[in-house]
């Protein structure tokens, strides 16, 4: 297709597809803003060559900036791009002119202090946690009966502090609240300082009062922060939310718009996640504890400075915390009147993996491992967000103890990741010690679309056993094989041998994987080395399988290296063991019922069994308590399009153990936290 076979009516359709591209974005826009929109409306066609397209490319801009308002450009020359002008439009011109009207509009009879403290003692601690000019601003907003109010003041003054107090009151009293940034980087920021969803101002400016204005029922539901009101002639100004000695109203720099007490259930603003009740306020704080143990992960059994922290807020919430149980383990109990003892248990301990992921709290720590060699450490596996959500979930029990009855066993476990630190607990006495539990509850984050929850009754995670393989053979120059009994033949022998177990000794209808993840041997090029070095790892779900595996590797080592003709006999070493995680059916569906009825039906899935591994199992074992362990959604859920268990998204996502890997902190952290309030207090059921 050539530029003259496009008809006018097909480019008048892509101008406008361009236009309602950009205003959707952002509040300003510029050329390449609008290049970049024409190439995408432009996408579908077929042109002839890239002349023929460049030649559309240039014509829908220059048609797309010729029906927008241009702005004079205040921003330093040296700063900007020969050619590249910025705009808006009339419409988002308007909406944000009506937007300003309501600064001194009052919408509705403002709130009193002490209404806002009454409904739920989070709020009051979160309040009396700011610093004075902080709290005066978050009382002079929330106690404000204007639609829209104005925090300014110099940068590092607790802005984002005190927007969380704020948002934690307005959830709590008045319903749910959408954070607004003037860009989607700033929105992503917002979001995940705020812990509430977040768009862009100049997306809701345009479907709230603009030209693709949605009914709203008369409701507003927002928080906004980080924009600016710009003019016709043409200043744009970037500006900060931050806290001044007192909250000024006007509008210059809007930081909160408040929802009104009347809250629609069926307003399409509710964006934010539903809450089982109205007293479940998350600590403003998480948010900011996530990002902190993000950057400070700790391998298996150095969990030293995380278990610190977990230690010192759960003293400060009221339980009984001892620490060094099994080296670094952490264990909180809380009693609460007569009931039944429910343990719920987080892990603490980081991956050996070099973070990827580029964000601004990414890790950067390297730590010494067991066999003295410095690596890398991230929270590849999201065990910072499990750590997290416990202590969430403790600060909401702790604070709101006649909605349950009965003992909170809280488990900070070590070195999950090594197979280990559930044993080591129960070997250093955990049910011995502490209240022995009648259920046993817990979560992993994994890479399915935030806003779900997935759990798999009986066998959901496979059992894991890993082996270190050493053959021995007899090192001799390279050029004299016939002087050698050489251990790589007899490694590679036995790596293609071992394949046969899965394919000939294990039933078709058995789910089992054999890997061999590491062989080495030798140094150089000519010289025929005195051993070899294999690591493997086995994957299963019956112990009858597995003990045939394990016997069937121990006869093909064996046999390969009397085959060889090998010095000395191999040996198998075992590096570390998972057992299986068998989800007790009856447990597991009181538990994900008490979900559905909180998130709903459809946000509850069935993986399957899965191959990945864990210890908790051991937990609930050694207890001789029912497990109740499910799947957390922490990925964002944009390039999901079913949203289920055959997602295609689900095979191009970052997973658990990824350099790329790091959960989204919201919806995630408040699904997480509620996911075992909600558990816990289906397990001990007030009166």
């Amino acid at each position: 297709m050539r530029f003259h076979d496009v008809g006018p009516e097909v480019r008048a359709a892509m101008v406008a597809q361009v236009l309602q591209d950009v205003s959707t974005k952002r509040s300003v826009w510029t050329t390449w803003n609008l290049g970049a929109a024409a190439l995408r409306a432009s996408r579908p066609l077929r042109m002839a060559n890239p002349e023929e397209r460049l030649h559309l490319l240039n014509d829908l801009t220059r048609q797309a900036a010729a029906a927008c308002v241009h702005l004079d450009d205040t921003r330093d020359p040296e700063r900007r791009r020969v050619g590249e002008s910025l705009f808006t439009s009339t419409e988002l011109l308007a909406a944000e002119k009506s937007l300003i009207d309501a600064t001194t509009t009052p919408v509705y009879l403002p709130h009193t202090i002490e209404d806002l403290r009454s409904p739920s003692v989070r709020i009051r601690v979160a309040l009396d946690a700011l610093a004075p000019d902080q709290r005066l601003a978050a009382e002079a907003v929330l106690t404000s009966p204007h639609l829209l109010d104005a925090l300014v003041g110099p940068a590092g003054s607790g802005k984002t502090t005190t927007l969380a107090a704020v948002t934690a009151a307005w959830r709590t009293t008045g319903g749910p609240v959408l954070g607004l940034a003037p860009s989607a980087t700033a929105a992503h920021t917002l979001q995940e300082s705020l812990g509430v969803p977040c768009q862009t101002t100049a997306k809701w400016l345009y479907e709230s009062v603009g030209p693709g204005a949605h009914t709203r029922d008369g409701t507003y539901t927002r928080a906004i922060s980080g924009c600016a009101p710009f003019s016709s002639h043409g200043r744009h100004e970037g500006s900060t939310a931050s806290m001044p000695d007192a909250a000024h109203r006007g509008n210059r720099t809007p930081v909160s718009l408040h929802p009104r007490p009347e809250y629609s259930e069926n307003s399409d603003l509710r964006s934010d996640v539903p809450m089982p009740d109205n007293e479940l306020v998350l600590d403003p704080t998480l948010a900011d504890l996530y990002k902190d143990l993000h950057s400070h992960p700790e391998l298996g059994f150095q969990e030293h400075r995380t278990a610190d922290l977990v230690a010192r807020r759960l003293e400060e919430l009221g339980f009984d915390v001892t620490t060094g149980v099994g080296r670094t383990g952490v264990v909180g109990v809380l009693k609460n009147g007569p009931g039944p003892t429910a343990l719920l248990r987080a892990d603490m301990d980081a991956l050996p993996v070099k973070e990827d992921t580029g964000l601004e709290y990414a890790s950067t720590v390297t730590a010494t491992d067991d066999h003295g060699k410095v690596v890398p450490v991230a929270h590849a596996c999201g065990h910072d967000l499990h750590t997290t959500c416990l202590l969430g979930a403790a600060g909401i029990l702790a604070t709101n103890t006649s909605t349950w009855s009965g003992t909170l066993l809280l488990v900070f476990q070590p070195a999950e990741e090594l197979g280990a630190g559930a044993q080591a607990m129960v070997d250093d006495g955990l049910f011995d010690r502490f209240p022995k539990p009648d259920v046993v509850l817990g979560q992993h984050v994994s890479p399915l679309p935030a806003g779900t929850i997935a759990g798999h009754a009986g066998p959901s995670y496979a059992g894991s056993d890993s082996l270190r393989v050493r053959l021995v053979g007899k090192g001799a120059h390279g050029s004299m094989p016939e002087a050698s009994v050489d251990p790589v033949v007899m490694a590679a022998a036995t790596v293609l041998r071992l394949q046969t177990i899965v394919s000939r000794e294990v039933p078709s209808t058995a789910t089992t994987v054999l890997t061999i993840g590491s062989i080495h041997a030798g140094d150089a090029a000519n010289v025929i080395p005195g051993e070899a070095e294999l690591q493997l790892n086995i994957r299963s779900y019956d112990e009858g399988i597995r003990r045939r595996i394990l016997d069937g590797v121990d006869r093909i080592v064996r046999g390969e290296a009397t085959t060889a003709g090998a010095t000395e006999p191999p040996t198998i070493t075992q590096i570390e063991r998972f057992p299986v995680v068998i989800n007790d059916a009856v447990a597991l569906k009181a538990t994900l019922d008490a979900f559905a009825a909180w998130l709903g039906a459809d946000k509850i899935l069935d993986p399957g069994a899965g191959a990945g591994s864990e210890d908790v199992g051991g937990l609930a074992t050694s207890a001789g308590a029912p497990l109740s362990y499910w799947l957390l959604g922490g990925t964002d859920p944009s390039p999901f399009t079913t949203g289920d268990m055959s997602d295609p998204a689900l095979l191009t996502v970052p997973s658990n153990h990824s350099p790329h890997y790091a959960s989204v902190i919201e919806p995630t952290l408040t699904i997480g936290v509620t996911a075992l309030v909600t558990a816990a207090r289906t397990w001990l059921p007030a009166g």
